[in-house]
């Protein structure tokens, strides 16, 4: 699958990393590395910065056009392990991303997450659709999964985010409410490595 990323300005921050920054982010992964680079830093401060592998594509054009730059994953190798973390384990959380996917796979592409069986959280492409779907576990109520409305496939690039604070959960599309419920629980955790890219 070709699931590219991007993080703002590849020289100094701009308005939207200075943003992301302010809330004090537990990870900060701009993915804006040039060619050959092996490490995602983290910008976060916290020091968990993460490992190119496989079928990566560097220096790709971004989503702001103010020069900043992309990674493209080849579907199939190409990834950013994150390795865990203790600050990984928290009962509530707010991720987002930057993706852009030309078209509808015949596999399902996992666009990132934490776990395997037991995925704490993760973003997914189901085979032959256009529309994602956000899982996360709850120790309480195991698996849950939403299928958003927006269309995010052959679009170009789409902001998608995901919230949850251990009463309701909340998922967005380029900064407009999609879809929300109440669910009073907590994230589950495990000691797999947060992945961006691979499926």
């Amino acid at each position: 699958s070709d699931v590219p990323w991007v993080m703002l300005s590849a020289e100094g921050l701009g308005p939207y990393a200075s943003a992301v920054l302010a809330d004090h982010p537990l990870g900060y992964w701009r993915l804006n590395e040039l060619p050959g680079a092996s490490v995602a830093a983290d910008l976060s401060g916290h020091s968990l910065s993460g490992t190119y592998l496989g079928g990566v594509a560097l220096g790709q054009s971004g989503s702001v056009g103010d020069g900043s730059t992309a990674v493209r994953f080849d579907g199939a190798t190409g990834a950013v392990e994150i390795p865990h973390a203790a600050a990984f384990d928290v009962p509530r959380l707010t991720w987002e991303a930057w993706i852009n996917v030309p078209s509808p796979s015949s596999q399902a592409r996992r666009i990132l997450g934490k776990g395997g069986v037991d995925n704490a959280f993760a973003l997914w492409i189901h085979s032959g659709s256009a529309r994602p779907t956000v899982t996360w576990t709850v120790a309480g109520l195991g698996h849950q999964e939403a299928l958003l409305n927006a269309q995010v496939v052959g679009v170009g690039w789409v902001h998608v985010a995901f919230t949850y604070d251990g009463d309701t959960w909340r998922t967005y599309v380029n900064g407009v409410e999609d879809q929300s419920g109440v669910l009073d629980d907590a994230l589950i955790t495990n000691a797999s490595p947060l992945v961006l890219g691979r499926d």
